[in-house]
């Protein structure tokens, strides 16, 4: 399948599990300008 355009793209599931840590905020929502 293609993603974006870029073919033979994987998702790994577990990724936002192993990134997130329960100490740090987490965002939500549209970005906000900078």
């Amino acid at each position: 399948k293609h993603l974006l355009g870029y073919p033979k793209v994987r998702i790994y599931e577990g990724s936002w599990t192993e990134y997130s840590t329960t100490e740090l905020p987490v965002a939500t929502g549209p970005e906000k300008a900078v």
